[in-house]
């Protein structure tokens, strides 16, 4: 074998351990890039959901606030009128009762919308999320795939140099002798 072709083997041989250690970093640094993007979008939604829960809250203290401002007023007006008229007060206790329960039916209704609509830009989210992170999976496993059958065509194209080049340093030259002439 010619110094060359020793040389062009060793370079191969070096290339294969280098291209693999390449594509197990690039496997490893993928997948640590899922498991961020994935631990990220988590914590992002649990963000979201302690925001939302703090939301809700938040308005159920001022609805239990405003309807006890309400209360608390009705009861006013009942106790300034209590001594006047009893039919009158009676009249007015039952229009109170039906606010009050007109009043709890709204807060409900806008508390049950409240919790469908979180309901359903969780889902929403969800369903962005699991679509972003499927995206970038197909995406790094295409570019993976990509490297993978560009290295593999160089390595056959490297080998084949190699075993041309064996070939022609091991094979005996053949050269044409001419005879002598005859005269």
């Amino acid at each position: 074998m010619t110094f060359a072709v020793r040389m062009i083997k060793a370079e191969v041989a070096g290339l294969r351990g280098e291209t693999a250690a390449s594509v197990e970093g690039l496997r490893a640094g993928t997948g640590a890039a899922c498991e961020g993007l994935r631990a990220e979008m988590r914590a992002g939604l649990g963000g979201l959901r302690a925001e939302l829960n703090a939301s809700t809250d938040g308005l159920r203290r001022e609805m239990q606030a405003e309807a006890e401002g309400q209360r608390r007023e009705t009861q006013g007006h009942v106790d300034r009128l209590r001594g006047q008229v009893q039919a009158d007060v009676a009249a007015l206790r039952g229009h109170v009762q039906g606010a009050t329960e007109v009043l709890r039916e709204q807060i409900g209704v806008n508390a049950q919308a409240h919790r469908e609509q979180i309901q359903s830009s969780s889902e929403w989210l969800r369903g962005q999320v699991g679509d972003a992170a499927e995206s970038l999976r197909a995406e790094m496993c295409g570019q993976l795939d990509a490297l993978r059958d560009e290295i593999t065509a160089r390595l056959a194209e490297i080998g084949e140099r190699a075993e041309t080049l064996d070939r022609e340093g091991s094979a005996p030259s053949i050269r044409v002798m001419e005879r002598p002439s005859r005269s």
